[in-house]
């Protein structure tokens, strides 16, 4: 195949080593089957640009190739990661249907509750609230480290800089994990619990709204953020788990 040839020239002159597996090198290659490859071999500066490189060629070529790079196969394999991931997403988002349940009873019987309940069903939400994001914290901070290496340093911005983290671009190594969007909802929510855990007077309720809209656009992008960078096992990448780049045993012509 002449297009694998010249990526596999375009991956050596880089310094690395590209190796192909699944159908491809496995046998049950068809013409609709994607091309699964890794790049071995390169720095983490260095394997995403020519990973993208190597994409766009099969895209012109008119060729669907399914690349990974040597940090990720380890990614997939380890499907605990995302299972902590995916644990996070859950708890925040069961946390926040039990805040949109009590702040939707809150409005509806207000009237036929006493001040002292009243009070406590308004702590009730503003607790599911501030566990929700802490959950939400959890997961990328989850991320962060598998991609990045280390989440930001320790101190009085740590928090608003694992958000911002998130919502930026690491370049040669990952796009941005969150939109903008989604981290001026997920700020808001910081600063409420900030508020909350150091008793300053914060209603809970303008943040249910926040909340609800910020959980699901955070689950979406994340998850696709996953799929991408291959922490969330996929149909495609299992066959990395099957049988690794690294004991293949055909390279490219």
């Amino acid at each position: 195949m002449a297009t694998l040839r010249e990526v596999d020239e375009m991956v050596r002159g880089a310094g690395g080593r590209l190796v192909v597996f699944g159908s491809l090198a496995e046998g049950g290659f068809r013409e609709d089957s994607d091309i699964d490859m890794a790049i071995l071999g390169l720095p983490p500066e260095r394997d995403m640009a020519v990973s993208g490189k190597v994409e766009l060629t099969f895209v012109r070529a008119g060729l669907e190739a399914d690349v990974i790079t040597e940090r990720f196969p380890q990614m997939a394999k380890n499907s605990g990661l995302w299972i902590d991931i995916s644990r996070d997403l859950v708890a925040a988002e069961a946390h926040c249907a039990h805040a949109m349940s009590r702040a939707k009873s809150l409005v509806e019987r207000a009237n036929e509750m006493a001040d002292d309940i009243r009070d406590d069903r308004e702590i009730a939400v503003g607790s599911h609230i501030e566990s929700c994001y802490t959950a939400i914290e959890a997961a990328i901070e989850r991320i962060v480290i598998s991609t990045d290496g280390a989440t930001p340093a320790q101190g009085g911005r740590y928090h608003q800089d694992l958000i911002e983290r998130a919502a930026t671009e690491n370049p040669r190594v990952r796009p941005a994990m969150i939109s903008r969007p989604v981290a001026n909802d997920l700020h808001d929510l910081r600063r409420f619990r900030h508020a909350k855990r150091r008793s300053y007077i914060s209603r809970a309720q303008p943040n249910v709204a926040i909340a609800a809209r910020a959980v699901p656009a955070l689950r979406a992008e994340i998850t696709a953020f996953a799929e991408q960078m291959k922490i969330k096992p996929i149909k495609r990448a299992e066959s990395v788990t099957t049988k690794s780049p690294r004991e293949s045993s055909r390279t490219p012509e």
